[in-house]
């Protein structure tokens, strides 16, 4: 009886986060928490099937207001997604090759999903996910989060580093990508100061095509966001 007692202990106490689960939960809890936020991004991935490279930014406010912004190269072509919300409408433009745009209702727990990007999924499976098409002539424009069904696991505390100037903890996580796609190995550096992201690795740990993508971070909460990119066109 004592040693069923002590097999049950053991596995309610493997069940606990360890501390780098405790890290990762604290910064998506301050993100998710934050009045406003304001995020700067940069990133690259590498695979066979090509490479792709990005930059922008996000600002979020009260009133479901937000602004994302992406630009970069996918195989050296040129490509942009705007994405803008207020209340409950949103537009979004996405070019070239094709310029697109198109305003309708606010998708449910789009900011919710938005705010997760540099915490959980990272912002180029987002940006691979969004994009448009044609339906009976008529274009359907969407964007895409893979942070509603990513199951994140297998937490472990990694070293400290050095970034530029700034004292990180790097912790290590596994992401189940959903509908096959496959396991991922995450490294995220967190900011020893603020407990914010400063960098993301991921690399495809269980398919015969392995990518790696990398990427930065700038994170503001609190702080003062520009209102008039909340703006919607008429």
């Amino acid at each position: 009886m004592h040693y069923f007692l002590l097999l049950l202990c053991s596995l309610g106490l493997a069940q606990h986060p360890n501390e780098a689960e405790k890290l990762f939960r604290a910064a998506e809890k301050k993100i998710n928490d934050a009045e406003t936020l304001h995020v700067d991004f940069s990133g690259s991935l590498v695979s066979p099937r090509g490479n792709l490279e990005l930059k922008g930014g996000f600002q979020i406010a009260n009133g479901n207001k937000s602004y994302l912004r992406v630009e970069g190269l996918l195989d050296k072509r040129p490509f942009r997604l705007i994405a803008i919300s207020n209340e409950a409408r949103q537009r979004i433009e996405i070019g070239p090759p094709r310029d697109i745009s198109v305003t309708q209702e606010l998708p449910k727990a789009y900011l919710t999903n938005l705010i997760a990007l540099p915490t959980r999924s990272g912002f180029l499976p987002y940006v691979v996910e969004g994009g448009a098409g044609g339906t009976k002539g008529k274009e359907v424009t969407r964007i895409r989060f893979l942070t509603d069904d990513v199951a994140v696991s297998d937490f472990v505390l990694g070293k400290k580093e050095k970034l530029g100037d700034r004292d990180a903890q790097v912790i290590q996580y596994q992401k189940v990508i959903p509908r096959g796609g496959g396991k991922v190995m995450v490294h995220l550096w967190l900011d020893s100061a603020t407990s914010l992201p400063l960098k993301r690795s991921i690399s495809m740990t269980d398919k015969a095509e392995p990518f790696q993508i990398v990427e930065a971070y700038d994170i503001r909460i609190n702080g003062k966001v520009d209102t008039s990119k909340f703006e919607i066109p008429k």
